[in-house]
């Protein structure tokens, strides 16, 4: 009797999750409905929109009353939800419509959360990209090959389909991700870290888009020096993932590096790592720094940069060397100057760094403070851009031709008046009678 209770008891749990399973949402016009509705409890729908900002909702009663309701926009989506309030926890069932958006412009259905009265959620998918060819929101080949791939006829090797249990294959179209489909929370890292010990970070990279990314980690520069956990791992649409960069401090410097983000072989988001290497022992705070006008910059425009030095121990005069570098992130050096001076108490000054040599791309400027038995390295990362060539530099580059053409053009005109005032001094011949 105990076996058909059981029984009778995992029948009624699998019946009931195929009813939820059975219900769909749609939004047209605006308006959202549901249909095969079972113990429906609560509901979140998100949306896209386009044309214009949604501004609420009107909701329809099919909870019934005395629900919680609201909306909430969040970046490039407009949540709706709703609950019942009641002591019984029953639910509702069957179809109807949920709700109206308040707005000018279009909303689009994503995705659905329902929840039934035991607190049971199922989450509905209705974007391109979600595994799911779905004719109702209008995905074809054409416009959402990720989820509707196209089918090509098998081929005989006479060029004719083949039929019969020959078949066909499917062979879904490669995706393409952009990259503001991913965002990464620490797209600079500047990391302090003693000799020789080894520190962790952490970097955060969310899917923003309505693909499903399959991701690797290759690391660029520090690659020797650095390892991440996971290597690879797959995002879908609005999840975000944890990465851990684990990086074992050289000796004495900077370095510098790359942890990119690969997509079908092509890199589609990065973080910049510039790692600070410093002395157990080190008694000076030293910082380098930029104003933000000036961490990007035009090709050959020259950066002013903020020194500050302080003593933290004993006050008194000590002689230190400044090394300062530049250097990209793939470990190429493009600057490396010193000089000397004593520092007591603490130091400030400015100083200016020239960039004629630098091709566009994102720097590290570094300055490596050493004394005797001690060493600590700061560093801020800058950006040069492409320089626009002015119109005025056009006209200095082609003098020489703008003039001879100006002379040649000149000459033309002068030698065509001339032909014109000798053709009018020359009057034509009467003709005698005979």
């Amino acid at each position: 009797m105990k076996c058909k209770k059981k029984v009778l008891i995992v029948v009624l749990f699998l019946f009931s999750l195929a009813n939820v399973w059975a219900a769909d949402v749609s939004v047209s016009s605006n308006s959202a409905s549901i249909t095969d509705a079972s113990d429906l409890y609560a509901y979140e729908i998100k949306m896209t929109y386009s044309g214009g900002t949604p501004t609420g909702a009107a909701f329809d009663g099919f909870l019934g009353a005395g629900t919680s309701s609201g909306t909430n926009l969040r970046g490039d989506y407009f949540y709706v939800y709703e609950s019942k309030l009641d002591n019984t926890q029953t639910g509702v069932s069957g179809s109807g419509d949920l709700f109206d958006v308040t707005t000018l412009g279009t909303a689009t259905l994503y995705s659905a959360l329902l929840i039934d009265s035991n607190g049971v959620e199922t989450t509905l998918t209705y974007y391109c990209g979600d595994g799911t060819c779905d004719a109702g929101i209008g995905e074809t080949t054409a416009t959402c090959s990720a989820d509707c791939p196209s089918t090509p006829a098998a081929t005989t090797p006479g060029g004719g389909s083949a039929g019969g249990s020959g078949g066909s294959s499917t062979k879904p179209q490669a995706i393409k991700v952009l990259t503001s489909d991913l965002e990464i929370a620490q797209k600079k890292l500047n990391i302090n870290a003693i000799s020789k010990e080894t520190v962790e970070r952490v970097i955060t990279i969310s899917n923003k888009g309505a693909k499903i990314i399959d991701l690797q980690i290759v690391l660029e520069g520090i690659d020797g020096s650095a390892s991440v956990s996971p290597v690879s791992f797959t995002l879908n649409p609005w999840q975000q993932k944890d990465i851990v960069l684990k990086i074992n401090a050289k000796e004495k410097g900077l370095m510098t590096g790359k942890v990119k983000f690969v997509f079908s072989g092509e890199t589609v988001a990065e973080s910049t790592v510039a790692v600070n290497i410093m002395s157990e022992n080190f008694l000076f705070d030293s910082a380098i720094s930029l104003s933000r006008e000036y961490r990007t910059i035009s090709a050959g425009e020259n950066i002013p940069a903020q020194i500050d030095l302080q003593q933290v121990g004993p006050q008194e005069k000590v002689d230190v060397v400044a090394n300062y570098i530049i250097k990209d992130f793939s470990g190429n050096n493009y600057l490396e100057d010193s000089e000397t001076f004593y520092v007591l108490g603490d130091k400030s000054f400015t100083k200016d760094f020239y960039t004629a040599n630098l091709p566009p791309g994102k720097y590290v400027l570094a300055l490596e403070i050493v004394y005797p038995g001690a060493f600590a390295t700061s560093s801020v990362q800058f950006e040069v851009l492409q320089k626009e060539e002015p119109v005025s530099n056009f006209f200095d580059k082609n003098l020489v031709l703008i003039i001879a053409l100006s002379a040649a053009i000149a000459f033309v005109l002068c030698a065509i008046v001339l032909v014109v005032r000798r053709s009018r001094r020359i009057k034509p011949k009467r003709l005698s009678k005979v």
